[in-house]
């Protein structure tokens, strides 16, 4: 696997950048549907995808999961994506979370180096009482998209559930962005109340299943 590299905070005015990894299965999940994914593939024209330190500018990202929500008219695209991943897609970054004694260290794990891959998102893991909430921040200027903001959390549930072998179940999920008119996708991906238009991008957890061990620790 090939190593993330840390590089030292952007210049004013330089821009905001994003680890290029993900982009390749937006494509191939667009794909995937029986869309052609060469306009996406123009956007990222003259960039080796197979450069797992491949760092694109944040609004060719943000183009690219805009013109796949677009091409494809899949409202739950964002957790489709999560769901095509494969083993170690995140490279050290998945490491870090599956080589954690439990899946409350994996998650402050997956927010803390979750910034490596991103300028922009920026997550953590927030204990209180009996729940652990794991937040996903947006630093950006504009709204981020809402396949991207569904994608970070439905790869971390995606995650939960595989690294610890259990039906995790969250008390509650909520976006900031307006929901789609169909949302039987999310009752079936997260099996918990979903709420739209709420504020934030945030999912909890119940503290029993924060503690429970990774299967990979």
């Amino acid at each position: 696997m090939g190593t993330p590299v840390v590089r030292p905070p952007l210049a004013a005015g330089q821009g905001t950048t994003v680890l290029g990894w993900v982009l390749p299965h937006v494509i191939a999940q667009v794909a995937s549907q029986g869309h052609d994914a060469e306009p996406l593939r123009q956007l990222l024209k003259a960039r080796n995808l197979e450069d797992p330190d491949l760092r694109v500018p944040e609004s060719v990202a943000q183009e690219v999961w805009k013109q796949a929500a677009r091409i494809t008219g899949d409202e739950a695209l964002g957790l489709h994506v999560a769901e095509s991943l494969p083993r170690g897609a995140l490279d050290l970054v998945e490491y870090a979370f599956r080589s954690s004694s439990s899946l409350g260290l994996g998650l402050a794990r997956l927010a803390r180096y979750g910034r490596v891959l991103s300028d922009r998102v920026a997550a953590r893991a927030q204990a209180q009482g009996d729940d652990l909430t794991l937040i996903v921040g947006d630093t950006g200027a504009s709204p981020l998209h809402s396949a991207r903001a569904e994608f970070s959390l439905a790869v971390a549930l995606r995650f939960a559930r595989d690294a610890t072998g259990a039906d995790i179940r969250p008390h509650e999920v909520c976006f900031a962005h307006q929901g789609p008119e169909e949302t039987s996708e999310f009752a079936r991906f997260f099996r918990a109340p979903v709420q739209f238009a709420s504020g934030a991008n945030a999912m909890v957890l119940a503290r029993a299943d924060a503690d429970r061990p990774l299967l990979g620790a």
